[in-house]
């Protein structure tokens, strides 16, 4: 299957790269490149094909469904400019592709190391892309504003991404949490906070503010659901403690730390109403790359290949859970240019 062969040769090029000590920039921009064409020439691949395929046809009948700018993207490209679709996922593709790429130059030594966690993070490195994994991109490129107290900079990116998708303000708190010092008194605070806002969510009295996601929801006590939303607590209570145990206390890796712990908070009491509204979590969860990046360029030699080791194994069984739970969605892959293949299309 052409994803796991695109993953074991990140896997392979990642160890070859930290081995060398040296930033392989070149390989980086082939495979960019690549995941960029396969992005936008595909056809009838991906979730939610169908949704967005029809937005773009008859953005009239879905006005209000989704964010107003994104709507109106549709119709500039759709409507007024009656561009082919795939014009309209190359303006897409371009944006994401792009903030993916200055995010990983400005914060990251290792780039194909970075890329192969951005693959798993971002859901097969952004190929099948939807409104969300674009928002992710964008606050993903915005961590050099969040490092720098550039609270200008960082909130333009912010409204950027709530452009394609509103749950980006989730993000809003990671510039915030960055030079914050958790104290006993302020883990207490942040311990009732979230007993209230879980109560609130069990309620229903937050319904007013998720009703876009109430679809979802449906799909909630699901057997399938509830063994993805365990596996997801688990991997991150693994990861937590692993960044316990190789992490430094220096300002950055402490001020990632903050910002994985809001993560994780988000991921289990979302995830506890539904596990597609955990997905409020995705949006600082690709802060992590810079996180686990740092890690392996700061380790030397046994600590920096088993934490490397340990990362692989993570975010390999990561990857092969969520393509095999949506495997018809992705393989075979199709393009525009073999548009016949028959496919089953959501």
């Amino acid at each position: 299957m052409y994803l796991t062969l695109i993953f074991l040769s990140l896997i392979l090029f990642s160890l070859l790269e930290v081995k060398k000590n040296k930033t392989s920039s070149k390989l980086f921009i082939v495979y960019l490149l690549l995941f960029y064409l396969l992005s936008f020439l595909r056809w009838e691949r991906g979730t939610d094909w169908l949704s967005y395929f029809n937005l773009y046809e008859l953005p009239l009948s879905y006005k209000g469904a989704y964010e107003l700018p994104f709507w109106l993207l549709n119709v500039l490209f759709g409507t007024i400019l009656h561009a082919d679709y795939t014009i309209f996922l190359l303006f897409q593709a371009t944006i994401m592709y792009f903030c993916l790429y200055l995010g990983v130059k400005k914060n990251c030594k290792f780039w194909i190391l970075a890329l192969m966690l951005i693959y798993v993070i971002l859901g097969n490195g952004g190929i099948f892309f939807v409104r969300q994994t674009i928002a992710m991109a964008i606050i993903f490129f915005s961590y050099s504003f969040v490092k720098n107290k550039n609270y200008i900079s960082f909130f333009i990116c912010l409204i950027f991404a709530c452009c394609f998708h509103t749950a980006s303000i989730f993000a809003a708190p990671a510039i915030f949490l960055y030079n914050f010092k958790i104290t006993k008194k302020y883990l207490f605070y942040i311990s009732a906070c979230c007993m209230v806002v879980y109560f609130l969510l069990n309620r229903g009295y937050l319904d007013v503010y998720i009703e876009k996601f109430e679809e979802y929801s449906e799909t909630g006590n699901e057997t399938s659901t509830v063994i993805q939303y365990v596996y997801g607590i688990c991997s991150r209570l693994i990861l937590f403690f692993a960044f316990i145990l190789f992490g430094k206390k220096n300002r950055e890796e402490s001020g990632l730390m903050n910002i994985y712990v809001y993560s994780m908070i988000l991921y289990i009491l979302f995830g506890s109403v539904s596990i597609t509204l955990a997905r409020m979590s995705n949006f600082v969860t690709m802060f992590q790359v810079f996180q686990m990046s740092l890690i392996v360029e700061r380790e030397r030699k046994l600590k920096k290949y088993i934490f490397l080791i340990f990362l692989i194994l993570l975010f390999g069984g990561r990857t092969f859970f969520s393509v095999s739970q949506y495997e018809d969605l992705f393989v075979p892959y199709k393009s525009i240019f073999n548009k016949e293949l028959n496919v089953k299309v959501y």
